[in-house]
């Protein structure tokens, strides 16, 4: 029971039922778990609308790489702007976001293969088509699963799909364009490397305080991993999704023990 005191100061001796007035309350108390929903509608409103847009864009540069000889110098273009978007981007998370020099670093797997995609294209590099094709998975499900709470008015997030789509564009262009093929060399070394990779981002997690990999720790939003077990379980777990996934993905060429398609200038 609760006395309350009204703007003109006098008290007032009604009774109140402190139940009913939770009840009245409700939405408000509610208002994170609306708000949680809220967002997550917006990104899957985002992850497709955006989807779409690039899936597109996506089609409309491979094709037109049909129609230049100078394939290489065309990859070289697209990769340069690329960078200049990722730069653009860090700057911008670092400027309105507050983020520090630690949280912006690109050791998570996704700006390591966005990296190794702009150095895939502007060198004409058949051992980092390798990597980039093995690991774009990892684009693939961020693609489809983003982790983003702004609309598409927002730079970074903008920039999250502009740099996670050029991955697979990236993988799928040196595929046609340059005849790049996985190799079983390829699909072992990627995993190596990517355990090796893993293994030395522990220590340096634990002297930046961060969580790169999510070796360390599971991610902080909701994702697949929660339903992996608990930490250092989820680890294993998707140890073992890795290789199924890489073996789907190199099992079409099996049998090409090596790689033997003409070069990319007499395509």
């Amino acid at each position: 029971r609760l006395s309350c005191k009204w703007p003109s100061g006098k008290a007032s001796l009604k009774p109140y039922n402190l139940a009913a007035l939770e009840n009245t309350l409700q939405p408000r108390w509610n208002r994170g778990n609306c708000t949680a929903n809220a967002v997550t509608q917006l990104s899957t409103s985002i992850a497709q609308n955006a989807s779409a847009t690039f899936v597109i864009l996506f089609k409309l540069l491979i094709f037109l790489g049909f129609f230049t000889e100078r394939k290489q110098a065309f990859a070289k273009i697209i990769a340069i702007l690329v960078l200049g978007v990722k730069i653009a981007e860090l700057i911008y998370r670092y400027k309105y976001y507050g983020e520090s020099v630690a949280q912006l670093l690109p050791l998570h797997l996704c700006p390591i293969v966005i990296i190794l995609s702009i150095f895939m294209m502007f060198f004409h590099s058949e051992a980092l088509f390798q990597l980039v094709y093995f690991w774009s998975m990892g684009a693939f499900f961020a693609i489809i699963m983003p982790d983003i709470s702004e609309g598409m008015h927002d730079f970074a997030s903008q920039s999250f799909y502009v740099t996670h789509f050029f991955i697979l564009f990236s993988a799928v262009y040196a595929f046609i364009h340059f005849r790049f093929r996985p190799t079983k060399t390829g699909f072992i070394m990627s995993f190596l490397l990517l355990i090796s990779l893993a293994f030395v981002m522990y220590f340096v997690n634990n002297e930046l305080g961060t969580n790169y990999l999510f070796v360390n720790r599971p991610p902080s939003a909701s994702t697949l991993v929660d339903f992996m077990g608990p930490w250092p379980y989820y680890i294993f777990s998707i140890i073992g999704i890795y290789i199924a996934l890489s073996f789907i993905l190199y099992l079409p060429f099996k049998r090409n023990k090596k790689s033997k398609y003409g070069s990319w200038k007499k395509y």
